[in-house]
C-alpha cells in the first residue's frame, strides 16, 4: 500500500518521520536479502540510509519488494560494523594489517580460503585467484545450506544470500559441515574467510580454534571475526559497487550510495594489493575485463556494459 498511495500519505511506520522526501538522494542498488535479486532504489541523506524503495523491473520484481528486504539497510550503519584492521584486542593501522597478510602470502603460509554467497562477483573471482597463486588452489564457497530460510514463492527466496549463482559461476563448491571441518582441519597454514559467518556452526567454530591463524574480511562482529586472529573490515553492499547473479542466472549491478564505514575499505581493494603483483587490475572495471576474458572467451559479453532497466514506469517516488 505504500509504494501504491499516488499522494504519499501511507508511509511505513519504520520511515515516518524520520525525514523530508524531498531532502532524500536516490542510488540504484539491488537487494543483498536474497536470492531474488529485487532491483531497488537507496534514499540517503548525510551518509545515512533512510529507506529503500522498490525500483522497477519486469523481469525480476516488477514494482514490488518484500517487507524483510525493505529492512536490510538497517545492517549498513548498526554498532555491530567492524571498522578497523584489528589484530586481536589491538587495533591495527591499514599498513600493518596489509603487511600481516601479505607475510602469510609471501612465506606460503595460506592453507585454506573459504568464500560466501554474500560477496560480489568479483570479490569472489580475485578470492578465487589468491587461492590460486598462494593455496595451491585449495578454496571452497563457504557452508552449504547456510542462509536458508522459508521463502513465499513471490519476492522473498528460501536463499537468503544474492550471490549463490556466482559461486557456481567461479567454481566454487560449498561444503558441509562436515567436509568444511575436514577441509580446515587439513589445512598446513592459515585460513582466509571472505564474508559469511561460517563459525555461526559450533562444529566449524571448535575446528577453527585448532587452525594455525584464522583471517577474517567481513562487515560485522560474529562468530567468525571472534574466532579470528586478524581482522580485516570490509564495505557492504550499499558502500561499494558491483554484481550479483540472482537466482535466474540474471547479471545485475549494484552501486553505492554512502560512504564506507570508519576504516573499511573495498573489498577488491584489499584482495588486490594482497595478491600483489603488476600485472592485477587497478579498478573495478579492469577486474571486470579481466572476468570477462577468463569466464567468456570468445563471447561479446561485456560485464562493464551491463544494460539498464528502463525504469520509467517507476510511480514510487513518494
Amino acid at each position: 500500500m505504500v509504494d501504491l498511495c499516488p499522494v504519499g500519505a501511507l508511509t511505513s511506520r519504520d520511515f515516518r518521520f524520520q525525514k523530508r522526501v524531498w531532502m532524500l538522494k536516490p542510488a540504484e542498488s539491488i537487494c543483498p536479502g536474497c536470492a531474488t535479486g529485487c532491483n531497488l532504489r537507496v534514499d540517503h541523506e548525510g551518509g545515512r540510509i533512510y529507506r529503500l524503495k522498490p525500483r522497477y523491473n519486469p523481469q525480476v520484481n516488477g514494482r514490488w519488494m518484500c517487507d524483510k528486504g525493505r529492512m536490510t539497510y538497517k545492517a549498513v550503519q548498526n554498532d555491530q560494523r567492524l571498522t578497523d584492521p584489528s589484530r586481536g584486542e589491538s587495533t591495527l593501522k591499514w599498513a600493518e594489517a596489509g603487511s600481516d597478510l601479505s607475510g602469510l602470502l609471501t612465506a606460503g603460509k595460506l592453507g585454506l580460503v573459504v568464500g560466501s554467497a554474500h560477496q560480489s562477483l568479483e570479490e569472489l573471482f580475485l578470492l578465487k585467484n589468491l587461492a590460486e597463486k598462494s593455496a595451491q588452489g585449495n578454496i571452497c564457497g563457504g557452508l552449504a545450506g547456510s542462509d536458508m530460510a522459508e521463502g513465499d514463492d513471490l519476492l522473498l527466496s528460501a536463499d537468503r544470500t544474492p550471490n549463490r549463482k556466482g559461486l557456481a559461476i567461479l567454481g566454487l563448491a560449498e561444503l558441509s559441515v562436515a567436509e568444511l571441518t575436514a577441509k580446515i582441519s587439513e589445512a598446513s597454514g592459515a585460513i582466509l574467510i571472505h564474508g559469511g559467518n561460517p563459525a555461526a556452526d559450533p562444529t566449524v567454530a571448535e575446528a577453527l580454534k585448532g587452525a594455525d591463524q584464522v583471517v577474517y574480511i567481513g562487515t560485522h562482529n560474529n562468530e567468525t571475526s571472534q574466532a579470528a586472529g586478524l581482522t580485516i573490515p570490509g564495505t557492504m553492499w550499499a558502500e561499494k559497487s558491483g554484481i550479483f547473479v540472482n537466482k535466474q542466472g540474471r547479471v545485475q549491478e549494484f552501486k553505492p550510495a554512502v560512504a564506507s564505514r570508519g576504516n573499511s575499505r573495498e573489498d577488491w581493494r584489499v584482495l588486490v594489493e594482497v595478491i600483489g603483483g603488476d600485472d592485477l587490475p587497478g579498478s573495478l572495471e579492469a577486474v571486470r575485463t579481466l572476468m570477462d576474458e577468463k569466464l567468456h572467451a570468445g563471447t561479446d559479453i561485456d560485464l562493464n556494459k551491463i544494460p539498464a532497466v528502463d525504469s520509467s514506469p517507476d510511480r514510487t517516488r513518494g
